[in-house]
This record gives C-alpha cells, sequence and structure tokens, in this order.
C-alpha cells in the first residue's frame, strides 16, 4: 500500500504528459470563476505537485497580476490616489 502512495504525484504527471491536450484555457476559466475557498483547494493542490500557486503561475506566464473579486478596483484607487499625490491634485 505505501508504495502505491509514493507513486501518486509521478501517477499524475504521467497522466497529465500522456494526455496529449492541452487544456490551459479551461483551466484558467475554471479558476477564475472560483471563490476565494474554492482557489485556496486548488492553491494547495498545486503546492503539493510543483511548489507554485496558481496565481503565481499565471503571474509568471502572463506577467500580469491575477486579483480577487473587488481587488481591481483598490489598486485603481490606490493607483489613482499616488498620481494625485504626486501632481499635488485632491481627489
Amino acid at each position: 500500500m505505501k508504495d502505491k502512495i509514493s507513486n501518486i504525484i509521478p501517477t499524475i504527471f504521467a497522466e497529465i504528459e500522456s494526455d496529449g491536450c492541452n487544456e490551459s484555457e479551461k483551466l484558467l476559466k475554471y479558476y477564475l470563476g472560483c471563490t476565494a475557498k474554492q482557489r485556496a483547494v486548488v492553491d494547495n493542490v498545486l503546492m503539493y505537485l510543483c511548489g507554485w500557486t496558481m496565481k503565481a503561475i499565471l503571474c509568471n506566464v502572463s506577467s500580469l497580476p491575477i486579483m480577487e473579486k473587488g481587488e481591481q478596483f483598490l489598486k485603481v484607487i490606490e493607483i489613482f490616489a499616488l498620481l494625485c499625490s504626486h501632481y499635488k491634485m485632491s481627489l
């Protein structure tokens, strides 16, 4: 039994390699539609498999940050406030 358990990750990688389908877009669509709790599960599994979270992988591949819903607005406000302070404008 222990031998079979120790082969879980190699079996997953072997199945991925033999699949022949690149479903990256499908995986991205799934991940972006997940709740924060679901994303945490996906991230935890990926951490075990490759040491990276999905967010880190997506940022590395696309060089664009993947933010939680609502974070985009806060980031835009933060950038806008920084620009206003730099150019001595009031909000």
